[in-house]
């Protein structure tokens, strides 16, 4: 299913977009970046659709997800919020490095966004009763990305599971041309602080009564965290950030 779904996005999008690709299993097995063209990504994953073996060989062990998701993050030479990482997870993590803040301030700090589409498993509880499936949605609402729960298969077709009566009104190829445009936007909005903000912080941004009665059920998409700027250095007359 998620090779499935990653040939889709790239041939839908493959015009419109540079692809690169990071596949991981117990660690990151396949890496192509940005300059062996788009070419390449849709050639490996069409090669890998039709590898009988590579369910049995390939899918197993423990799973680095936000360690894959940082390295997939240094891809980009010249990262901002036009690039985006599109992870197809079941959201376990059993064997990574990074933390979840870790990779939340490393997409804060490229201004990458992050989105997921999540296959069911069972096991998204911690021993501490916290969610992973929290700490999955955190990193990429933070970073302006948004996550889809969660993708099943059911009576030979793709479904999405979700508590959203809109979203359940929709269908999958709605759904997902969705998500695919939201990843694909763009729209730059500057806003003028009181004050320069030293320390990341989490931010709210609403639709106006009229534009809550205009598009119902709509939903913004943009970061949360807003990244703090650099404490100013003694004697500096001005401090810069973003």
């Amino acid at each position: 299913m998620a090779l499935t779904l990653a040939q889709n996005f790239a041939a839908e999008n493959a015009d419109n977009v540079k692809l690169a690709l990071v596949m991981f299993n117990s660690h990151v097995t396949d890496t192509i970046g940005f300059d062996a063209g788009n070419a390449a990504v849709e050639a490996r994953l069409h090669q890998l659709l039709g590898d009988k073996t590579f369910e049995k060989t390939s899918v197993r062990g423990r799973t680095p997800m936000r360690d894959a998701v940082a390295l997939a993050n240094q891809l980009f030479d010249h990262p901002t919020s036009a690039d985006a990482i599109y992870l197809l997870t079941d959201g376990d993590d059993n064997a990574s490095v990074h933390k979840p803040r870790d990779v939340t301030r490393l997409l804060s700090a490229s201004s990458v966004r992050l989105f997921v589409t999540l296959f069911p498993q069972l096991d998204l509880v911690t021993e501490d009763g916290s969610t992973k499936l929290q700490e999955l949605s955190d990193m990429a609402t933070y970073s302006g990305g948004e996550i889809l729960l969660q993708l099943d298969w059911y009576d030979g077709r793709a479904v999405v599971a979700s508590h959203l009566d809109a979203i359940k009104q929709l269908t999958f190829e709605q759904i997902m041309t969705r998500l695919y445009q939201t990843i694909l936007q763009d729209d730059l909005v500057e806003i003028e602080l009181p004050a320069p903000a030293f320390r990341d912080e989490k931010w709210k941004l609403n639709f106006s009564e009229d534009a809550r009665q205009r598009w119902k059920d709509a939903k913004i998409t943009y970061p949360v965290l807003l990244s703090g700027c650099p404490l100013p250095t003694p004697g500096a007359s001005q401090i810069s950030g973003r």
